[in-house]
């Protein structure tokens, strides 16, 4: 459980994260204003409050596993959306889908907490609570460092 809550909080912030350091080709290829892929960037930060007092109320009534299910949920779907940019060729999609994908992470990170408390002991705890949070910088970091090989690899061509 640790494992799998720890790699799907790792995903989200690689799939936020991803469009950022394309900037230059995103406004040259689309014709937009870097303010706009700022907004496909962080839009997801204007749902993460609603997100976690939804997801707050959410844990009252619901089980960890259907909470968790409805994160991965919204992360395949703002995936799909940010590929629909292909198709259509309108950068809103991206915008939509990343807004999505961070969405997300408030249900996901609603759920430490519970994680913590009914799968671990008092000894390890703390321990998991700290791994499961250190997730998501982790996922930054790793979203950074593979943004920074496409780019050196897009280069060389």
């Amino acid at each position: 459980m640790l494992l799998s809550f720890c790699l799907f909080n790792t995903n989200q912030c690689i799939s936020w994260l991803c469009v950022s350091v394309f900037s230059p080709a995103l406004q040259t290829g689309y014709g937009i204003k870097l303010i706009e892929v700022n907004l496909a960037i962080s839009g997801q930060q204007f749902l993460l409050i609603p997100g976690f007092i939804l997801s707050a109320w959410m844990y009252t009534f619901m089980e960890l596993k259907t909470i968790q299910m409805i994160a991965a949920v919204l992360t395949f779907l703002g995936g799909w959306l940010r590929m629909l940019t292909i198709i259509s060729g309108d950068f809103w999609w991206v915008v939509a889908g990343c807004t999505i994908v961070g969405a997300s992470a408030a249900f996901q990170m609603g759920g430490l907490n519970i994680i913590a408390n009914d799968w671990f002991g008092d000894k390890e705890r703390g321990l998991a609570t700290a791994l499961m949070t250190m997730s998501n910088p982790l996922g930054m970091l790793l979203g950074y460092t593979f943004q920074g090989i496409f780019i050196t690899i897009m280069e060389k061509k």
